[in-house]
C-alpha cells in the first residue's frame, strides 16, 4: 500500500477544490458589488434594483471565501501530520 501517492492525490484535489471555490466566490462578490453600484448610481427616473439581493450575495461570497480558507487550512494540517509521520 502506497500511502504517499494516495495522500498526494487527495491533497492536490483538495487544493484544486479550494481554488475553484475561491474563484466562484470572487466572481460572486464582483458581480454583486457591481449590482450594488449600479443600483445606487442610476438616475432616479430609471428603475433601480433593490440592493438587498446583491448584499446577500456578497455575504454568500464572503462565506465561500471563509469555507475555502478552512479547506486549505485543513489540507495544510493534514499535510503537516503526514510529514511528521514520515520524519
Amino acid at each position: 500500500m502506497n500511502i504517499g501517492s494516495t495522500s498526494g492525490s487527495t491533497m492536490s484535489t483538495g487544493y484544486a477544490q479550494a481554488s475553484q471555490v475561491m474563484t466562484q466566490a470572487d466572481t460572486k462578490l464582483t458581480t454583486a458589488a457591481q449590482r450594488v453600484v449600479d443600483s445606487t448610481t442610476q438616475r432616479p427616473v430609471d428603475e433601480t434594483e433593490s440592493i438587498a439581493d446583491p448584499m446577500m450575495e456578497m455575504q454568500e461570497g464572503k462565506q465561500l471565501v471563509g469555507a475555502a480558507g478552512k479547506l486549505i487550512e485543513a489540507q495544510n494540517t493534514q499535510l503537516g501530520s503526514l510529514l511528521d509521520i514520515q520524519a
